[in-house]
């Protein structure tokens, strides 16, 4: 989003809400947006907001707190807990608390961290270096995994015990238990950015890069 607004969506076909403008500068890149329902959590270039839900428009929401971190944005802003949310920088990750924004954890990580996922408290983190690593709530490494490519965000499908759909830029999609073992890929024949989850259990859609492409990925009996 090249673009330093917010901008509220409803669903169904309504009008939008409003515009909150977040005054960073034009052209300032939002690099990504998460809503727990109570805030909205904003992270670009080097900054993280969290910004309150308004009470009667976007227009009349306000930024609670702000934070530049001194390392580019790299990845997704994941909700870790009720209280807590996690992001990755080019060379740190940070677990923040949502109502102040105080920095809780952080932990140099200079991998080139690309995108997370959580499930059941465990942070799992791609990085453009080619691993999945799993965090715990503190950041401490519990696991890892040899993705074989750069990879990017994941999504997880905790349905049917837990899988983590892992998105390598060459156009391999790599599937694991959430204890990081493999047990499946498929080779889509062309680069992938990006998967979101299916309403049914294994499946999942990924995009392909320039948004030229649009799969449909199931797993094997489902």
């Amino acid at each position: 989003l090249w673009t330093s607004n917010v901008v509220c969506v409803n669903y169904g076909g309504a009008a939008c809400s409003g515009v909150m403008n977040l005054n960073v500068g034009v052209g300032s890149a939002l690099k990504s947006v998460l809503s727990d329902g109570e805030m909205v959590f904003v992270a670009f270039a080097d900054r993280v907001l969290g910004v309150s839900k308004p009470v009667v428009s976007w227009g009349s929401a306000t930024v609670n707190w702000s934070w530049t971190l001194g390392t580019q944005i790299s990845s997704n802003i994941c909700s870790l807990s009720q209280d807590r949310i996690f992001v990755g920088a080019d060379s740190k990750i940070y677990v923040i608390r949502k109502w102040d924004g105080a920095i809780l954890y952080e932990r140099a990580f200079g991998l080139g961290n690309n995108g997370c996922a959580v499930s059941g408290g465990k942070i799992y983190l791609t990085t453009s270096t080619g691993y999945v690593w799993k965090l715990s709530p503190d950041l401490k490494v519990e696991g890892v995994a040899n993705a074989g490519s750069a990879v990017t965000t994941p999504a997880i499908d905790e349905r049917e015990g837990g899988y983590i759909y892992v998105p390598r830029t060459d156009g391999v999609l790599k599937v694991y238990d959430l204890n990081l073992v493999e047990v499946g890929s498929v080779n889509l024949g062309s680069p992938i950015t990006y998967v979101v989850l299916g309403p049914k259990r294994g499946e999942v859609f990924v995009a392909g890069e320039g948004g030229n492409y649009l799969y449909r990925v199931t797993r094997a009996g489902t």
